[in-house]
């Protein structure tokens, strides 16, 4: 069996790779909404928006006699300074097409489910190049069950 922490660096990895992944040399509606741009945990100064922070919130492991499975919680964070709420809800949706109940192919286990649990809007006053803006912010929680091979 694989190392726990391999398990939590292969699902990024998979996820990442779901994320730039080319079909007929096109990438995917989320991908498009949010310029390309999915960081992991923090997101490098001077980003544009939109974009989208993943970070995993926890990953407890779970046991039975001969299978050992992990549960991996994530956030995905949108975040869109444009002045109305259209392109954050279409980043949304599109993130949504793609990760909700979608197969995820990786090293060390087979993910055996992955789906939304939780939506919270924000909207926030940040201070971006010497100015406030308002940054709409959508966090949403996905749940993710692993079976360790």
């Amino acid at each position: 069996m694989t190392d726990s922490a391999d398990i939590l660096t292969n699902f990024t990895t998979a996820l990442y790779s779901k994320f730039t992944a080319l079909t007929a040399g096109v990438h995917n509606d989320f991908y498009n909404a949010v310029n390309g741009q999915l960081f992991e945990d923090k997101v490098p100064a001077g980003a544009a928006f939109p974009y989208a922070v993943y970070e995993v919130i926890s990953a407890p492991k779970e046991k039975t006699f001969t299978e050992e499975f992990r549960e991996i919680y994530i956030q995905l964070s949108i975040f869109s300074s444009a002045s109305s709420s259209a392109e954050i809800k279409d980043a949304y949706a599109h993130a949504t097409a793609l990760f909700d109940e979608c197969a995820l192919t990786m090293t060390g286990g087979t993910v055996l489910r992955m789906y939304e649990i939780n939506l919270v809007t924000m909207t926030e006053e940040m201070t971006v190049a010497d100015a406030t803006e308002t940054i709409r912010h959508y966090a949403i929680d996905y749940s993710i069950l692993i079976e360790k091979t």
